[in-house]
């Protein structure tokens, strides 16, 4: 049969599950691509508005052979999103209600479409706080940011999506529901199959709810910026801010080129003759102890040669000057007709040498690489720049890209931080993990999805 009668007569079999107009095969271009620039085209895009609607969508699409990518916002980098050609897109976008939120045992039950900037919200008017923090905040989703454990500035105090996911709701291949974990915030009971798929990227199946845990408001945020002559200096200033006993909630750098960008887009009044920018954020439940913190830090900044030292403490300064660092994406989008935004993470104690290392290979190259990142857990994106266009630029674009890799394992390092492995990623992941881990990756991957229709071509290549 005809892949065009298969998807016809599956498109069909979907209208009466999730109603009509939740089926869609006509122009799909949306649906075919996320943040990572890459595309392919599918073949349908379904909306399911309830977990049992996931799983009888799942069910018929693998009765039918048909491949599944599962879709939130589209906000990925590493092109987890982006669906096999003529597949099928499954939209989260309904599945957006707040479950429940437990100010008492502080926890909260939301599904995968619900909005992370959103439920920060929610749980903050509860004197509540839900620390993951990705850039894309105010438009990715909890389901996404759970499948490619999603981090962000405030990771380097405290942690990864995955510390704060206590139970999942999940759809598997085969279409069975599984709820895994529970609303206790300490568990040890069997396996701990919840974290399975934290990080999964919809390999292994369909996140459709996530308990999560919440901790206290912090009640005082203070915000440093602090400029430096060289992008060196600033990652020196780094390394020893974090060997200070300090510890800040978030540690950002921007290099020279990035600041440039960001201002081209937000027009802050950015010193654009500066190397490099550093932004520390502080926050506690004493302003005082805050500021001790903080006198400190401006310390240790300026013996590296940092200047025009600033601090904010009230909410709409700060925020202001997170505005330059949440739009780090845009600037690249505005600097260049295309970029790779990378995403690797090395000990902290080698970032200086990531730095350098990047560097050089701008230079071995003879591409323009901007340097932003969250210098305080060792994660950095360096944003190769480039006209894909010109042949000969989208070649050394895509050297540059696997040098910055190769660099990042070389210090002992990862192949992503936060944005995933996706398709960008995939072709490294083996080096990164080693070969015993890798098949071990393969075999959960076959127990789970055995015919290979969940997400195929992200994360692990499949062998039958």
């Amino acid at each position: 049969m005809a892949i065009e009668q298969v998807m016809g007569r599956l498109a069909a079999a979907m209208c009466p599950i999730v109603g009509e107009q939740q089926v869609s095969t006509g122009d799909l271009a949306a649906w075919g691509g996320d943040a990572s620039q890459e595309f392919a085209l599918p073949g349908l895009v379904v909306a399911p508005g309830s977990v049992a609607e996931v799983a009888a969508v799942v069910r018929l699409a693998t009765r039918a052979g048909v491949a599944v990518t599962t879709r939130g916002a589209g906000s990925g980098l590493a092109g987890g999103a982006v669906p096999q050609p003529g597949g099928l897109v499954l939209s989260m976008a309904r599945l957006s209600r707040i479950v429940e939120l437990d100010a008492a045992a502080m926890t909260a039950t939301v599904e995968a479409g619900v909005v992370t900037g959103d439920l920060q919200a929610m749980v903050e008017a509860q004197n509540l706080f839900y620390p993951p923090d990705p850039a894309s905040l105010s438009w990715c989703t909890i389901g996404g940011n759970v499948a490619c454990n999603a981090g962000g500035p405030r990771a380097f105090k405290y942690g990864m999506t995955r510390n704060y996911v206590l139970g999942l709701t999940v759809v598997l291949a085969d279409g069975q529901i599984v709820r895994l974990g529970s609303k206790t915030h300490k568990q040890s009971s069997g396996y701990n199959l919840s974290q399975l798929f934290v990080g999964s990227e919809g390999t292994l199946g369909v996140i459709c709810e996530a308990t999560l845990r919440l901790i206290p408001r912090p009640a005082a945020r203070a915000t440093l910026t602090a400029l430096f002559p060289t992008l060196l200096a600033a990652s020196e200033a780094v390394t020893a801010v974090l060997h200070s006993g300090c510890q800040p909630c978030a540690v950002e750098l921007m290099d020279q080129a990035t600041i440039r960008a960001v201002e081209s887009v937000v027009h802050l009044g950015l010193p654009l003759e500066a190397g490099a920018l550093l932004l520390v954020e502080v926050d506690g439940a004493f302003s005082d102890a805050l500021a001790a913190e903080l006198v400190g830090i401006q310390h240790i900044c300026e013996s590296f040669g940092a200047s025009a030292l600033a601090v904010a403490t009230g909410d709409e300064e700060r925020a202001r000057l997170w505005l330059a660092r949440r739009n780090v994406y845009h600037g690249m989008v505005a600097a260049a007709p295309n970029f790779y935004l990378e995403d690797v993470v090395v000990p902290r104690s080698v970032i200086p040498q990531l730095v350098g290392r990047v560097a050089a290979i701008a230079v071995e190259t003879g591409v323009q690489i901007a340097v932003a990142g969250h210098a305080g857990d060792g994660n950095l994106h360096p944003c190769i720049l480039f006209d894909g266009s010109d042949l000969a630029q989208a070649a050394a674009a895509k050297r540059a890209e696997s040098a910055i890799v190769e660099a990042a394992l070389a210090l002992g390092g990862m192949v992503s931080g936060e944005h995933g492995v996706g398709s960008r990623k995939q072709p490294y992941l083996a080096a990164g993990v080693g070969d015993p881990a890798y098949a071990l990756m393969r075999a959960v991957k076959r127990t789970l999805d055995p015919h290979n229709l969940l997400n195929p071509g992200k994360v692990v290549t499949f062998e039958q």
